[in-house]
């Protein structure tokens, strides 16, 4: 939100209207990028998205699941990535791909940690 505000200021300045389009393309590559880091709390799951975070109560959850999705593509194999999926009371799910130690990984410090209500300590 900030950069469009800038962007559009920039504009209203007289400058060239690239301004504009470089904010608006800035502002929804942060609202549409994937999250970079999970961290698990002594409450709730916090997912880190460009930008802004959410935090998902331990309680809220239903159901952490690990699926093989053919629309996420990877870059070393012709097939889809592993996804460790959440899903809330509320009805959404959200969708973690592509982490750097694997989905597998975080799939199950996900599982273990929603079972337990917290991390291990």
């Amino acid at each position: 939100m900030v950069f469009l505000l800038v962007a559009a200021w920039f504009w209203r300045q007289g400058a060239s209207p690239y301004g504009v389009v470089f904010g608006v393309a800035w502002a929804l590559w942060t609202l549409l990028a994937p999250p970079w880091r999970v961290r698990l709390l002594d409450d709730a799951i916090a997912i880190d998205y460009l930008g802004r975070g959410r935090k998902i109560a331990y309680r809220d959850i239903v159901a952490v699941r690990l699926e093989d999705r053919k629309a996420i593509r990877d870059k070393e194999t012709t097939g889809g990535v592993a996804t460790a999926i959440i899903e809330t009371t509320h009805g959404g799910t959200i969708q973690l791909a592509g982490f750097k130690d694997g989905s597998l990984a975080l799939f199950t410090a996900l599982d273990d940690a929603w079972k337990r209500g917290g991390p291990p300590k």
